[in-house]
């Protein structure tokens, strides 16, 4: 199943663009090199289920404090007031690629809150810029319930 960005709230697609645009700036390439490939800083977002969390007596903050227990992972935007509780930016560290961490985050996710033939918590997407103007969309089934 495809995604597309405008399947999204307009809030979540205006926070995609602000992200889209720092990745592009980040990542300048030269408009002669438009089929080139940069998969860096992932955006990870969660579409809640807050009728599954209180069914589950799950507390969203304590699925919140996994993602973050990351290093490289991040608010976005960083300097909203309250933080988001739903997008996150990840960024390389000196030890580890961002696509890394994605991956550690997604198993830490599975192995605390999954179980079978419960309500999920939610919906996981990961938005990648892979190249210049083109946004990969991914959703990652089974990490809260299966």
């Amino acid at each position: 199943m495809s995604v597309i960005l405008e399947n999204f709230p307009k809030r979540t697609q205006k926070i995609v663009h602000e992200w889209a645009s720092i990745v592009r700036t980040k990542y300048a390439i030269p408009e002669a090199e438009d089929d080139e490939l940069y998969a860096g800083d992932p955006l990870f977002i969660i579409e809640w289920n807050e009728a599954a969390l209180q069914q589950r007596q799950i507390q969203k903050t304590a699925v919140i404090n996994v993602i973050r227990s990351f290093q490289g992972c991040r608010p976005f935007p960083q300097n909203a007031q309250p933080q988001s509780e739903a997008i996150f930016y990840i960024v390389d560290t000196p030890n580890i690629q961002a696509q890394q961490i994605v991956s550690n985050i997604l198993f830490a996710l599975q192995t605390g809150f999954c179980q079978r033939r419960v309500p999920n918590l939610g919906r996981i997407y990961v938005i990648v810029a892979e190249k210049k103007n083109d946004l990969r969309i991914t959703e990652f089934k089974g990490i809260f319930s299966f």
